[in-house]
């Protein structure tokens, strides 16, 4: 199975506050990972977004749908 690394950041595009390295059979998979650990990573570094990364270095989804909103 694949392996995939999973960074968790306060806006989607900036740098990692932490990240996870994690196996799943494809993208649902490690997104719904991501979404798992998001919770853990919300409380340890106040992360706000995920980024998943395959094995190519290509960032195969981001979340949650709601981080790249601008409130006002």
């Amino acid at each position: 199975m694949p392996r995939f690394e999973i960074i968790y950041s306060d806006e989607p595009t900036s740098r990692a506050l932490s990240s996870d390295s994690v196996v799943a059979r494809n993208r649902i998979d490690a997104a719904d990972k991501a979404m798992a650990g998001l919770k853990y990573a919300q409380l340890q570094n106040g992360a706000k977004c995920y980024r998943v990364i395959d094995g190519h270095g290509m960032v195969v989804t981001r979340g949650p749908k709601d981080a790249a909103r601008v409130d006002t």
